[in-house]
């Protein structure tokens, strides 16, 4: 058991390690996570791809992956690695990475919708007849910080923890951000887990010794809620846009 000092020592530092940020202000949600607001982008094809280029194993990253496509089902999008397809998730190191008030954060994402110079911005595609605007998102980025990633393992050390399942939890945190999720900033309730919570759930729950790494229910029904009014297509049938039609 953790003593009370040491509960508490930790209850901090995964306060401030696990905020993974976004580029706006999140909002508290109770229990399970909400919606990021409605001018986050998001991925229009189902097709998506990730790269990482960082000195940690591949092992955590394609766990966290593998996390999300059988908690889902791959309902809406299926998540593979072959890095240069459109919707690629670029994934690197960043050892002193802050969250936006400073702090040291485990980790970032960061949303980049299409815009200009791209051809088909603005214009409507030819074959699924959806807007190429800026609801819909090209290349998001994730940074990880291994400095801090070394940390929390030394914290939950003595509960079994190693560095794969550390870096699995980051990645499956930060691909919540990339499908419209926002943190769960209440305090741990072990009764509604979720990856997204930002109090060191992911590493308390159900017990500090056999803790969850990827999305948990809540995480799931909150992004099937949220795609309900948001449709996915087939990268692999072919696009292209009708450049005389604007939209927006």
């Amino acid at each position: 058991m953790l003593s009370k000092f040491g509960q508490r020592g930790i209850q901090i530092r995964i306060l401030m390690l696990l905020a993974s940020v976004q580029v706006f202000s999140l909002m508290a949600l109770a229990n399970c996570p909400g919606s990021l607001p409605a001018n986050y982008p998001r991925f229009r094809w189902q097709q998506v791809d990730w790269n990482y280029s960082g000195a940690e194993a591949d092992t955590g990253v394609t766990n966290a992956m593998n996390d999300w496509n059988n908690a889902t089902g791959q309902q809406y999008y299926v998540i593979g690695h072959t890095p240069g397809f459109t919707n690629e998730v670029v994934i690197s190191d960043n050892a002193d990475l802050t969250d936006v008030n400073g702090n040291p954060a485990l980790g970032l994402t960061t949303h980049t919708p299409i815009g200009p110079p791209w051809i088909c911005y603005l214009h409507v595609d030819t074959i699924f007849g959806f807007c190429y605007g800026s609801s819909m998102m090209m290349q998001p980025t994730i940074q990880i910080n291994p400095t801090l990633i070394t940390q929390t393992v030394n914290d939950y050390m003595a509960y079994g923890m190693t560095r794969d399942p550390v870096v699995e939890k980051t990645i499956a945190h930060e691909m919540g951000h990339v499908f419209h999720l926002e943190n769960d900033d209440t305090a741990i309730n072990c009764s509604v887990p979720s990856i997204m919570n930002t109090q060191g759930g992911p590493y308390q729950c159900p017990t500090l010794q056999n803790s969850f790494n990827g999305p948990q229910n809540c995480d799931v029904q909150q992004f099937l809620t949220d795609m309900q009014n948001w449709a996915t297509f087939d990268w692999y049938m072919g696009t292209g846009c009708n450049q005389n039609v604007n939209c927006q």
